[in-house]
């Protein structure tokens, strides 16, 4: 067995000495032995598990048991990290860069992103995201008690100021912390606040599965004329099957918005879905305002009680359900409703489904067709894709530890309030070039067939492609309500549309689902209202008649 040969360095003459030596070789101690002349350490190298080749170490030896301060010094081999050990683990350059990444606030997306360009040779980009939530979550604490929690909102109760630099600051404007059954932390920064002064329209929603201790987090926020939701903030709950926690959720918009937009809130509409908490909530808040139900969740409702009617007839049902979903005023709705009722009640069938949906989506939530609120979404589907957004690229579909949570809520907020600051919140739908032409070449037809009706000469009645009804017998039908059937209020629909330029609506299906269609901007077009630009402007058509042939070149 070859021996080692140990080669003299110097003599420390204090245990500091020693530190700074075994500092400045990248070494670690791996084994103490007593001698009789005192004590012997042995250090290797600090990356040895890494780099097991490594034959570097060093000796420190005392020289006598009087001197216990002193040690002979002496080194073998030398570092050798070429070879690095095979593991499964990520390299440290790309651990360290997570790291970085982390500590920057950036998302999973950007952080593997990121990796992918930096060390494009590594193929392993699923353990990114292990990586991502590890150091997310070193930091904080593994514990966290009621009171940590209040004085983390007392320390951000402030209001920012009005600073560029500010207005993205996530702040606690209003917070509840009496016990654990009580509690509510509404985070938002002042851009996102300053947004509800532009509308009167709210959106409200629960997501779960966010943190350890299963508190629900409610969303808040509306949308403009694009459609584009636009976040007011979250806020942390006990409970979203509580009505304590909505009325909790609608006091501190009322108090907090004030606070940046200097005006008191109003809203006019509430979309949410059919929560009877939500429903509680706004009834003592907000008792003024039209209580909305998405029309997703209605459909997806209806849908699943599908069973309680034949298969054969189930398709008609669903046609009729989604018809009257597009009516254009509270008049026509209830006059649809009546005829399909009464409709579905000839039928023995159906009586199950029929007292179902009257319940339900007649008499208890009426408002999920478009006409309950024009011009604003009927669904709440820009809410709740956020919501999948939370989770993919905050937590990564993984419950946090509550200071975690906290963290990166903050850091959430305040991304959507820089998203804000890049972007407009749109008051009014864009006219496409597509929507343009198609309106143009609409209104040099029309102008023949419409007619205004006779109580309101602001709104023409323009026909269909497909029209069953003459215009004139259309408003007939809908002045003295001559429906009868619901049959024939479906052709009646079908017939026509009432177009208001003063009023910028329509009730065609294509405007209540896009706030803009080519009967609005066609009349506008057509009443000088609208300009088309001169790049936009048709080039005309072919004459009639056959072309004229080509005669001969140069004849003269």
């Amino acid at each position: 067995m070859s021996r080692k040969s140990w080669i003299f360095e110097t003599l420390c003459k204090s245990p500091t000495d020693l530190d700074t030596i075994v500092e400045q070789y990248e070494l670690t101690k791996f084994r103490t032995e007593y001698t009789s002349v005192g004590v012997k350490y042995t250090y290797r190298c600090a990356l040895y598990k890494k780099f097991p080749s490594c034959a570097m170490q060093l000796q420190a030896k005392q020289l006598s048991m009087t001197d216990v301060d002193t040690f002979e010094i002496s080194k073998f081999g030398k570092h050798d990290h070429e070879k690095r050990a095979l593991t499964t683990r990520a390299p440290s350059p790309i651990r360290d860069d997570v790291k970085t990444y982390v500590a920057a606030g950036l998302s999973e997306t950007q952080i593997r992103r990121a990796v992918t360009i930096d060390h494009p040779q590594w193929a392993a980009q699923k353990q990114v995201r292990s990586l991502v939530g590890y150091y997310r979550t070193k930091d904080h604490p593994s514990s966290f008690s009621l009171s940590d929690l209040r004085d983390w909102c007392i320390e951000r109760s402030q209001t920012p100021a009005h600073t560029p630099t500010e207005s993205d600051t996530p702040f606690v404007p209003y917070f509840k912390l009496n016990d654990i059954t009580e509690m509510f932390v509404f985070i938002t920064t002042r851009r996102l606040l300053s947004t509800a002064s532009l509308s009167v329209y709210l959106q409200v929603d629960g997501t779960y599965k966010l943190n350890w201790n299963n508190f629900p987090v409610l969303v808040c926020g509306t949308s403009d004329a694009q459609r584009h939701f636009h976040p007011f903030g979250i806020a942390l709950v006990h409970s979203d099957e509580s009505t304590a926690c909505y009325v909790d959720l609608f006091k501190a918009l009322k108090w907090s918005i004030p606070l940046v937009t200097n005006e008191a809130y109003y809203i006019h509409f509430l979309m949410a879905d059919g929560s009877k908490a939500i429903t509680k909530a706004q009834q003592q808040e907000f008792p003024c305002i039209r209580r909305l139900m998405c029309w997703a969740h209605v459909i997806r409702r209806c849908r699943a009680h599908k069973k309680m009617v034949p298969d054969d007839k189930w398709p008609q049902i669903e046609s009729d359900i989604c018809s009257i979903q597009l009516c254009c005023n509270d008049f026509i709705f209830d006059e649809a409703s009546k005829l399909l009722l009464k409709k579905w009640q000839s039928d023995t069938s159906l009586d199950t489904f029929r007292m179902y949906f009257q319940s339900e989506w007649i008499d208890a939530l009426p408002y999920w067709y478009e006409g309950s609120a024009l011009r604003y979404p009927m669904t709440n589907n820009g809410l709740e894709s956020l919501n999948g957004k939370i989770k993919k690229h905050y937590t990564l579909r993984s419950k946090l530890p509550l200071a975690g949570f906290l963290s990166t809520g903050c850091q959430m907020i305040s991304d959507w309030s820089l998203k804000l600051h890049n972007c407009v919140f749109s008051l009014e739908p864009i006219v496409s070039k597509d929507l343009e032409l198609f309106a143009s070449k609409w209104s040099t037809s029309i102008s023949k067939s419409m007619i205004p009706l006779p109580w309101n000469v602001y709104e023409q009645v323009v026909p269909t492609i497909h029209a069953q009804l003459g215009v004139q017998q259309w408003i007939d039908m809908y002045q003295h309500c001559q429906f009868n059937t619901f049959d024939n209020y479906r052709r009646w629909y079908e017939s026509a549309h009432i177009v208001s330029v003063q009023q910028m609506y329509c009730t065609c299906r294509y405007f209540c689902k896009e706030y803009i269609c080519k009967h609005l901007v066609g009349l506008k077009i057509l009443y000088g209202i609208h300009k088309l630009p001169n790049d936009r402007l048709p080039l005309g058509k072919k004459p009639r008649g056959r072309p004229k042939k080509t005669s001969l070149a140069l004849l003269f």
